[in-house]
């Protein structure tokens, strides 16, 4: 996949904030895309990418997967960013076991191959350069060192640009 790409395939497996904290996350997204072009969409963690297949099995193996889970804190760390389109500026996430776990156990409930788990949290996906992404460091307040509680997946249907991606359901953790 091009790195520089504005669009993705299958469904993705999100761990997303809420209450207070998704509030203010999805306002810092709204604001970084209005001032620089680029879409809107939900505060959120990864926890598998690019799922390929049928809807109902994808929604089955994530319900296997929920069953397998406790309850995960992700704790917000640094701001970063690289030169790719859905990595273009965020904020890190400290890699505690329990988060580095829930990885692996979803790419095995998956069969999907290993691969290595960079967790963050997007505040703007688009291409740009080092200036802009300075330019957003100094431009706001971010909550890094702040954390969220999560207790389930959301599942959504990632066909093409952000602002085209459809939220399935989610699925709540009963571990």
């Amino acid at each position: 996949m091009d790195p520089r790409s504005n669009e993705t395939a299958g469904y993705h497996l999100f761990l997303e904030p809420t209450g207070a904290l998704n509030e203010r996350l999805q306002e810092t997204i709204r604001t970084l895309a209005a001032a620089y072009d680029g879409p809107i969409f939900p505060p959120h963690v990864t926890i598998l990418a690019n799922l390929e297949g049928n809807e109902e099995d994808i929604l089955s193996h994530a319900q296997m997967l929920a069953q397998q889970l406790p309850p995960l804190t992700v704790m917000l760390g640094e701001l970063g960013g690289e030169p790719s389109f859905f990595r273009a500026f965020y904020l890190t996430i400290k890699e505690d076991p329990e988060l580095m776990s829930a990885h692996e156990v979803a790419q095995q409930t998956f069969g999907t191959p290993a691969e290595p788990y960079r967790p963050h949290l997007s505040l703007y996906y688009g291409n740009i350069d080092d200036g802009v992404r300075e330019a957003m460091r100094s431009a706001g307040e971010y909550p890094s060192g702040e954390s969220f509680r999560c207790d389930r997946l959301a599942l959504y249907r990632t066909v093409g640009p952000a602002d085209q991606w459809l939220r399935i359901g989610e699925v709540p953790f009963t571990r």
